[in-house]
């Protein structure tokens, strides 16, 4: 167990990183949305410019997370 622990880190560290890029692309998605109430833009286009980073926040923290998983795994199978 002692010679996986910097590994154990990296897949602890993108385990969080996933978990942070969700909340921030939901964050940036409302943000978004607030910003566009401010200059009277329309519901409809307010949705689709929030979408885009809602979207990609989520795909690329379940693939952060997702890649951290798979090291805490493969080392689970090498042990």
């Amino acid at each position: 167990m002692k010679k996986y622990r910097a590994l154990r880190f990296v897949s602890a560290l993108y385990k969080v990183l996933g978990i942070l890029t969700v909340i921030g692309g939901v964050v940036w998605a409302v943000y978004t949305i607030y910003l566009g109430t401010q200059v009277s833009a329309e519901w409809g286009s307010l949705l689709l410019s929030a979408a885009g980073p809602l979207v990609g926040g989520i795909i690329s923290g379940m693939v952060l997370y997702a890649f951290g998983q798979l090291l805490e795994l493969l080392m689970d199978l090498v042990h």
